[in-house]
């Protein structure tokens, strides 16, 4: 499909120019301010719309278990991430 067969919307740019800031590191205030959000909690939706973010945030705090197996290690396949996820 191109570009010019989908349907973009101005909320569409605002929404994906979000989500590209937080990917790169910029935080949810500043992001408020330029969207000109009126409550942080506006700005917070985009986080919570991204499993990117998400994975990103759990690599932070998790690291041995959604990080890629080594050579001569466990594969994380033997390791059902649902289960892991539902004792959190």
């Amino acid at each position: 499909r191109t570009l010019q067969e989908k349907r973009i919307h101005p909320h569409t740019l605002r929404h994906t120019t979000a989500i590209f800031l937080l990917k790169a590191g910029v935080d949810f205030a500043t992001i408020s301010q330029w969207l000109g959000h009126s409550s942080l909690n506006t700005t917070m939706t985009y986080a919570r719309a991204d499993i990117d973010l998400k994975r990103q945030a759990l690599m932070q705090v998790f690291p041995e278990i959604l990080a890629p197996p080594r050579a001569g290690h466990v594969s994380s396949a033997t390791i059902n991430i649902v289960d892991w996820l539902k004792r959190l």
